[in-house]
């Protein structure tokens, strides 16, 4: 117990102590703190006299990286916490860029200390690391040993769970990132950035437990966005008295604003399902050709398949309605699977290290639309390799018709994965139906080129080898490199370990 109060209390005992600023008052501050971060990149920026406000509220915390974003304001009541751009590092990276990362603490660090001398309390050196590598204790170790012998500030970094899991050694302290859904019974860490949603009323709720749960501490630091902040007290001026009261060390209760009258929110993947359903059902209607060849190619698969190879059945419409409709099961697919394994800090993980892949806002549509288009291209790159290499294919429809049927399973897999979402499930059952999904797509190109190969009058296995075997160490390829590869796998493991 000894130990975990010293773990608790000291860092703020150094933190509170600026070296230039040992003399003043302020420093000298023990108890409640709040600190208002600004965030690189957003279009927000504070002014004069909502920094003067804050200030004389009692909060002496500013959490910035870039000096433009104080541009023309007066901070001088104010110790800096000085926030970092390395943001969602992942292991490869801290292990082959540690002398970069080390350089661009150095220069921001000295830009900020020539032009506010002696006010940084705190340096952080990473923002989300991949805490639950193993590897990552001694490269982060390595990282901040290399930065204190320059940096006279104690050194942090800011974790991306409600409960820091290890403090490497060159560090004073870490900061835990706490959202609505995750704010722990008890204290975990001393210094806690709040990330509040898009909901007033669960964000007050769960501010209002973190404040009450920092009361058990002799000293803490709560970091609020700056955004957030002065916008709650525009359209709540009272609660200055909470905050006021939770710096005096009271506690206070927030007026929680009542429940707003609002229509459920749109449900994207229930929605997709239910179209998707919907144009299974009208294809399988109104198309005769398609109705026929479903049932035949399941249950009577051989004279099935030497109709299509003998171009009886002719009409490629169907073969094509099928592939579109499985672009959009893969996007959904995508999009399912992300909103249960990922949660939205990991997405933004993902979203740092493949800006590419995604559009601004919403990054599960993002991820649905890569799915969709992901699986165009991929099926007519498959489609036309089988046709390419096999004389005794003389019709698109052929191969369209092979290739295309046995894709249905995915329908069913993508509805159990919606519904599971839906009821709340494990991450085992995802990933077995995630397994089963990429299964069904590797069987179909295979039992598609197999079958074709058999009408083949010679070099049938010259052809199966340059088609299911060529295919399959492809397979084998993308798979090694989403597990070993550190440029797909290292940010693909962090997004999954928030």
């Amino acid at each position: 117990m000894l130990q975990l109060i010293y773990a608790l209390i000291l860092p703020w005992l150094i933190l509170t102590l600026p070296a230039s600023a040992a003399s003043d008052d302020r420093a000298e501050q023990t108890g409640n703190r709040i600190a208002l971060g600004f965030s690189t990149g957003q279009d927000f920026t504070a002014t004069q006299q909502q920094l003067d406000f804050a200030a004389s509220m009692g909060i002496d915390l500013i959490a910035f990286s870039d000096p433009a974003q104080m541009q023309n304001l007066s901070i001088a009541p104010f110790f800096i916490l000085l926030k970092s751009d390395i943001r969602f590092p992942v292991i490869n990276q801290l292990r082959t860029k540690r002398e970069l990362f080390a350089e661009l603490r150095l220069d921001n660090y000295r830009e900020i200390n020539e032009t506010w001398p002696g006010q940084i309390a705190a340096v952080e050196v990473l923002s989300y690391p991949h805490e639950k590598d193993n590897r990552f204790l001694p490269l982060a170790s390595g990282l901040a040993n290399s930065l204190s012998a320059q940096i006279d500030s104690p050194l942090y970094f800011t974790s991306g769970h409600p409960e820091p899991l290890a403090l490497p050694g060159g560090f004073s302290f870490n900061a835990a990132r706490v959202t609505p859904t995750t704010v722990p019974g008890r204290p975990a860490a001393a210094f806690t950035e709040f990330s509040p949603n898009e909901s007033d009323r669960e964000s007050l709720i769960a501010l209002n437990h973190l404040f009450n749960s920092k009361a058990e501490l002799e000293s803490s630091v709560v970091l609020l966005p700056a955004e957030w902040f002065f916008n709650l007290l525009d359209k709540q001026p009272e609660l200055h008295v909470v905050f006021e009261g939770h710096l005096n060390g009271e506690q206070i209760a927030f007026p929680i604003p009542s429940e707003p009258s609002r229509l459920p929110g749109l449900n994207w993947s229930v929605l997709f399902l239910l179209l998707l359903w919907i144009s299974f059902i009208l294809h399988y209607k109104f198309q005769p050709v398609y109705n026929q060849s479903l049932g035949r190619y399941y249950f009577n698969h051989t004279f099935f398949v030497i109709d299509v190879m003998e171009h009886r059945i002719r009409n490629t419409l169907p073969g094509i309605i099928v592939m579109i409709q499985h672009a959009f099961i893969t996007g959904l697919f995508f999009y399912v699977s992300a909103e249960i394994m990922v949660t939205a800090l990991g997405l933004q993980a993902l979203a740092h290290h493949f800006p590419v892949l995604f559009l601004p806002g919403n990054p599960l549509i993002s991820l649905f639309l890569v799915g969709l288009v992901l699986s165009l291209i991929l099926q007519f790159l498959l489609v036309g390799w089988i046709y390419m290499l096999n004389k005794k294919l003389t019709h698109f429809s052929q191969v369209l018709h092979l290739y295309t049927l046995p894709l249905h399973v995915n329908l069913i897999l993508v509805t159990l994965l919606v519904v599971l979402n839906q009821t709340g499930t494990g991450e085992f059952l995802v990933i077995t139906l995630s397994i089963l999904f990429g299964l069904v797509w590797f069987s179909s190109f295979n039992l598609a080129a197999i079958d074709s190969a058999g009408f083949l009058n010679e070099y049938k296995i010259m052809n199966i080898l340059l088609t299911t075997g060529i295919f399959t160490l492809l397979v084998v390829l993308v798979i090694w490199m989403f597990l070993y590869n550190p440029i797909l796998a290292d940010p693909i493991r962090l997004a999954i370990s928030f």
